[in-house]
């Protein structure tokens, strides 16, 4: 049996003596083998992400297809609204009439692109009838504007 060091003062006197170290070997671990991805796994990952790739362009190529025809309608629907707006502040010139239909016909081009603006009256049922307490006529008279600019059709209608 090893001699035990003395606690209090007479073991702190001797100073390091007091203190038997052992030496002991480093403790050797086994080498692990280090593991490297095989060809057949960094193909399979090689796969999925061009596949995720591959979607996700797909993707985006079609939100650009809706985005450019949205775009092209937002387009047609603005310079219809230029049209008509044109037509009911009177920047069109003479239009055509016609007695038998009662129609009226503007005709020309716009930036290019052909259009036809006819006019004709309707009557509408009164909205506020049932709605205010007072009485109120049952129709109200208006304008119904088809108008026509290349391939788009729109109908306004318009109280004067």
């Amino acid at each position: 049996p090893r001699p035990r060091p003395r606690s209090g003062t007479a073991a702190r006197a001797r100073g390091p003596t007091a203190v038997t170290t052992v030496a002991t070997k480093p403790l050797r671990i086994a080498p692990r083998r280090r593991r490297a991805f095989t060809l057949l796994e960094s193909l399979l990952a090689l796969i999925i992400l061009a596949s995720i790739i591959a979607a996700c362009l797909q993707l985006r190529s079609q939100s650009n297809l809706v985005a450019a025809k949205a775009e092209q309608r937002t387009l047609a629907a603005n310079r219809t609204e230029a049209l008509f707006q044109c037509v009911v502040n009177g920047l069109l010139g003479a239009p055509e009439t016609t007695e038998e239909s009662a129609e009226t016909i503007w005709r020309g081009t716009q930036g290019g692109v052909p259009y036809t603006v006819v006019r004709t009256f309707a009557a509408q049922p009164n909205p506020a009838r049932g709605q205010v307490a007072y009485p109120v006529a049952e129709s109200i008279a208006l304008f119904r504007y088809r108008v026509t600019l290349g391939q788009t059709t729109s109908e306004f209608l318009w109280h004067r």
